[in-house]
């Protein structure tokens, strides 16, 4: 069967080639999403070795934080870029989960999990989810989850209001989106948990800070953050 699977997988790659999300070359065997190549290269922001980073400074004197890091750097124009767009406009859910794998394999050893008992997704409002099919920041949680065996708990921070879209709004006008569209579910479950809350991009911190300030509500809650990719 295996021989048999190969097979039918070399047949398909001449009509429908997978395709690097960066660069656009073919994947060879082995690859999945992106090439050797462009992952080697990722332009990393290596802040889960740094302590008072600059992701952790955007959070100063607003919310209290643990730790926050982000995988990698992405630019305007970019093919980064394209990754994270691929991810949250093109079916990107195998993808999502796979960068979450690959940020928590990268992160793993620096200590940056120490302590984490709960990972909790920035949550999509229930109509974007049905329409886009998934929760890209759900599966990059997944992802990040099958590497470091803490468990998964989408169903308890959820977002009540269907806010327009952030990408260009500016950084007061993003507070405004999002200051009041979060709310707990079952807040004793999380009382003095230590939450990794994971997000896709960090850019204005808006959103991520909108969640933290609920997630405080509860007892003794302590919150570290960790997104793909930042500005």
């Amino acid at each position: 069967m295996g021989v048999l699977r190969r097979a039918i997988e070399s047949l398909l790659s001449l009509f429908f080639p997978r395709l690097c999300l960066v660069c656009g070359n073919s994947l060879v065997e082995g690859e999945q999403h992106l090439c050797l190549h462009c992952l080697d290269i990722m332009p990393r922001t290596r802040y889960h070795l740094e302590r008072d980073n600059a992701l952790e400074k955007i959070f100063w004197g607003k919310v209290s934080v643990e730790r926050v890091t982000a995988l990698f750097y992405f630019y305007k124009g970019g093919g980064y870029r394209d990754l994270i767009h691929a991810i949250k406009y093109r079916d990107g859910k195998s993808c999502a989960r796979y960068m979450g794998f690959i940020a928590a394999r990268e992160i793993v050893g620096s200590g940056f999990f120490d302590g984490v008992e709960v990972i909790i997704p920035v949550p999509l409002h229930a109509r974007r989810k049905a329409i886009r099919g998934f929760n890209q920041s759900e599966e990059i949680a997944l992802g990040i989850a099958n590497h470091i065996g803490v468990p998964v708990w989408s169903d308890k921070l959820i977002r009540t209001k269907h806010n327009p879209t952030q990408t260009q709004m500016k950084r007061d006008e993003r507070w405004d989106n999002v200051s009041t569209i979060f709310s707990l579910v079952d807040v004793e479950a999380l009382d003095g948990k230590h939450i990794l809350l994971v997000d896709d991009v960090i850019t204005s911190g808006s959103t991520l800070e909108a969640c933290v300030r609920e997630l405080q509500r509860v007892a003794d809650v302590r919150v570290s953050i960790l997104t793909l990719a930042t500005v």
